[in-house]
């Protein structure tokens, strides 16, 4: 009798992943503030059929105007610093819209959606804060790629 085959789903390869820094983000984030609008982004993969998945960091509304923790605009406090991993179609050319240029992996048939949103707090200071936050967005990273190749049937079985 044969034995039974173990059939694994594709993993996305992580040594093809491009990892942000701690300084990376921590200049992104004085940036922003320096400007009060934009996106930055950094490309960590990209697949096959191009589609790139980066680390953005912008501004996103919702913020408790209140709240001392959050890096908030400048005259308009409702907006705050925040990342997530997100993509673009290949055809998209705009970069500039953190909230609206920038995609989070989701399943087309459920409507669940990989959401790595965060905000980024004021309170960062050392240079080992800003590199386990980077730690972090790396690891989501990973996540999200898997989720979304996954979900557009590029893990297919073997």
């Amino acid at each position: 009798m044969k034995p039974e085959m173990k059939r694994h789903k594709r993993k996305v390869p992580v040594r093809k992943f491009r990892k942000v820094t701690g300084e990376w983000v921590k200049s992104s984030v004085e940036w922003l503030v320096d400007m009060q609008c934009g996106c930055c982004y950094f490309k960590v993969w990209e697949d096959d059929d191009g589609r790139e998945y980066d680390v953005c960091i912008g501004w996103l509304e919702g913020c408790d105007p209140d709240d001392p923790d959050v890096i908030h605009g400048e005259g308009d406090p409702d907006w705050g610093v925040s990342w997530k991993i997100a993509f673009q179609d290949p055809d998209n050319a705009m970069q500039c819209d953190f909230g609206v240029d920038w995609n989070m992996p989701y399943d087309p048939d459920t409507g669940e959606v990989y959401d790595t949103c965060n905000r980024i707090y004021s309170g960062m200071k050392t240079k080992k804060e800003w590199n386990q936050l980077a730690s972090w967005m790396n690891k989501e990273a990973v996540g999200a790629v898997r989720f979304d190749q996954e979900m557009r049937g590029k893990s297919d079985d073997n």
